[in-house]
C-alpha cells in the first residue's frame, strides 16, 4: 500500500511541474504597442502660424491690430529707406489677407509670406497677379521653388493684387521618389509627368515591381497596377485624389492592403462626440483607446494587451445608447463603442491547480487514515 501511495505522489509531482510552467507562461503574454512617427513636411510657402514666421525671421502683417500696425509702420519705414514703397493687396487663400507695404524689389513669393503663407487648401500653382487694365498673370510658385526660375516669381508694382485661389486637382506621391508629397497638378495628366514632378525615382525603387495607383470609384477602393515602363506610365491618366505608390526594394514582395488614412484634397471627419473606444473585461490593460476606422474587435483587444489569464475569445459590443450584442473578432467598431471581453472566475491554470490541490489533499487524507488503521 505504501508503494502505491508513493507512486501516486511521484506521478502528481511530475504532473505539477509542467502545469506550473504553463501557468507562469500564461501570466506573461505578448503585449503590443502602437507608435507613430510624424513626417516633417517639405519646405513650401505654406506657413501655418505667426510663430513659424517668427522662426524664419519674418512676421505677417495683420491690418487692424495694434502690434500689426506698429509692424506695418516699421515695414513702411524700411521700404522708404530702401526707396519706393508699394501697396500690394494679398487676398484669397492666405492665412492673413490684407494690404501690405513692400519695397520695390519685392516679388510674389515675398507678398505671400508677408500674408502668413498659403492656407491649407490654397493653390500654389495658379496664383493670379492682377494689375491695371484687367491684366492677369498666372504664377506657379511650385515651379519657382523647384527650378528657381524667376519668371515664376515676378516683381510687384504699386497697387497689385495677389489673389490665391483654392487648389483643384491634387494627387499624393509616396514611396521611392525623390520628393514624396502632395502635389497640385497643372498640366501634368499622366503618371510619367507626375513622377517627373516628384523628382523622379530614388535609388531604392524596385523597377521589377509595378507602380500602384489607389483611387476610389463610386465609393469603392480600386488599386491599379502599372508596369514601370515609359510607355505604360505615359499612357496612364491620373485623376484628382489618386495616391501613387512607388515600390521600394526594401518592401519588395510584401503585400499591403492600401487603405488610405485620407484621400488627397479631402479631410476625414468623424461626426461623433466621443472619438474613443472602450475595451473592458478580460484584457491585460482595459481602458479607452483612440478610434480608428480600420480597427476591428481583435485589433482593439491586441491594443489593450491581449487576453489576460481569465480572458475568453467571446466578445460583445455596446454602442452609445444601444443594446449590447455578441460579435466576432472581425466585427467593425464605431466611435464610442464599448468592447466587452468575456472572462471567467478563474484561469485554466488556476482551476487545474485547485483540482490538483483537492486531489493531493484526498491522497494525504487517505494515507493518514491507512496509517491510523495500522
Amino acid at each position: 500500500m505504501y508503494r502505491i501511495l508513493a507512486t501516486l505522489m511521484v506521478m502528481i509531482m511530475i504532473f505539477l511541474v509542467p502545469l506550473d510552467a504553463l501557468a507562469q507562461a500564461g501570466r506573461y503574454r505578448l503585449q503590443t504597442s502602437v507608435s507613430g512617427q510624424e513626417r516633417l513636411p517639405s519646405p513650401s510657402f505654406r506657413t501655418g502660424s505667426q510663430q513659424d514666421m517668427m522662426g524664419q525671421g519674418q512676421m505677417p502683417t495683420m491690418p487692424g491690430g495694434s502690434s500689426s500696425m506698429s509692424e506695418m509702420g516699421s515695414r513702411m519705414g524700411e521700404a522708404a529707406m530702401m526707396g519706393a514703397a508699394y501697396a500690394v493687396h494679398v487676398l484669397g487663400e492666405v492665412n492673413n489677407p490684407g494690404t501690405y507695404m513692400l519695397p520695390a524689389s519685392a516679388r510674389v513669393a515675398q507678398a505671400v509670406q508677408m500674408a502668413g503663407g498659403l492656407a491649407e487648401n490654397a493653390s500654389e500653382r495658379n496664383i493670379e497677379l492682377r494689375r491695371g487694365r484687367g491684366k492677369t498673370t498666372r504664377v506657379d510658385l511650385l515651379k519657382f521653388r523647384q527650378d528657381g526660375n524667376l519668371s515664376n516669381n515676378p516683381y510687384l508694382t504699386d497697387n497689385d493684387v495677389v489673389f490665391v485661389p483654392l487648389r483643384e486637382k491634387v494627387v499624393r506621391v509616396v514611396g521611392s521618389v525623390k520628393r514624396p508629397e502632395l502635389y497640385e497638378l497643372k498640366n501634368e495628366d499622366t503618371l510619367a509627368a507626375v513622377i517627373s514632378l516628384a523628382g523622379g525615382f530614388s535609388n531604392a525603387v524596385a523597377k521589377s515591381e509595378p507602380i500602384r495607383v489607389v483611387r476610389f470609384v463610386d465609393g469603392e477602393k480600386q488599386v491599379d497596377e502599372i508596369i514601370n515602363a515609359a510607355s505604360a506610365m505615359s499612357g496612364y491618366l491620373l485623376l484628382s485624389g489618386d495616391v501613387v505608390v512607388v515600390p521600394s526594394v526594401i518592401t519588395k514582395g510584401v503585400e499591403f492592403d492600401y487603405n488610405l488614412e485620407t484621400i488627397p484634397g479631402d479631410q476625414v471627419f468623424y461626426p461623433s462626440y466621443e472619438d474613443r473606444v472602450f475595451v473592458l473585461g478580460g484584457v491585460a490593460f482595459p481602458g479607452a483607446y483612440p478610434f480608428s476606422p480600420y480597427y476591428t474587435v481583435s485589433q482593439y483587444v491586441t491594443l489593450a494587451g491581449g487576453l489576460n489569464d481569465r480572458g475568453r475569445e467571446k466578445y460583445r459590443i455596446t454602442p452609445i445608447g444601444g443594446k449590447s450584442k455578441r460579435v466576432g473578432p472581425d466585427a467593425r467598431v464605431n466611435p464610442g463603442d464599448s468592447v466587452h471581453v468575456n472572462q471567467g472566475w478563474m484561469s485554466p491554470a488556476a482551476w487545474m491547480g485547485f483540482a490538483l490541490s483537492i486531489a493531493s489533499f484526498g491522497l494525504s487524507a487517505s494515507a493518514t487514515i491507512i496509517a491510523l488503521r495500522r
